[in-house]
C-alpha cells in the first residue's frame, strides 16, 4: 500500500529509485541507459522547490516513457545461469518497479 501523502510517496520513491538504478546497471545486460532514466526520476523527485504533486506527476511520466517505443524497459531482464534464479531475480525487479509505479500513481497522473 502506498503512503497517503504526496510527500511520503516521494520519500518512499526516493528510497526505491537508487535500488532500481543499482540493479539495472549492475545486473542487467546493457543497463546503463535505464540507470540514467532511474537517476532522472530521482532527480525530479528531489526538486524540493517544486510542489510534491507536480514532481510525482513528472516522475510518473518519465517512468511511463521508459515503456514507449521499441527496445523499451519491458525488454530489460536480469540474466542468470539457472532458470530459477533468473526467474526469482526478475520477479523481484518487477515487484520493485510495480511498487514505484504505485508510489508515483502511474496511469493516474493524467487524471490529476
Amino acid at each position: 500500500m502506498s503512503p497517503d501523502t504526496p510527500e511520503l510517496r516521494i520519500q518512499a520513491a526516493l528510497e526505491l529509485v537508487p535500488r532500481l538504478a543499482d540493479i539495472v546497471v549492475r545486473e542487467g545486460y546493457d543497463g546503463l541507459p535505464w540507470y540514467h532514466r532511474f537517476r532522472g526520476i530521482g532527480a525530479v523527485l528531489s526538486e524540493s522547490d517544486r510542489p510534491a504533486t507536480e514532481r510525482l506527476r513528472e516522475a510518473a511520466e518519465l517512468l511511463s516513457e521508459m515503456y514507449r517505443g521499441g527496445r523499451n524497459f519491458s525488454d530489460f531482464y536480469i540474466p542468470r545461469q539457472d532458470w530459477q534464479s533468473q526467474k526469482a531475480a526478475n520477479e523481484k525487479m518487477s515487484s520493485l518497479v510495480s511498487e514505484l509505479r504505485a508510489l508515483l500513481c502511474v496511469g493516474e497522473s493524467a487524471a490529476t
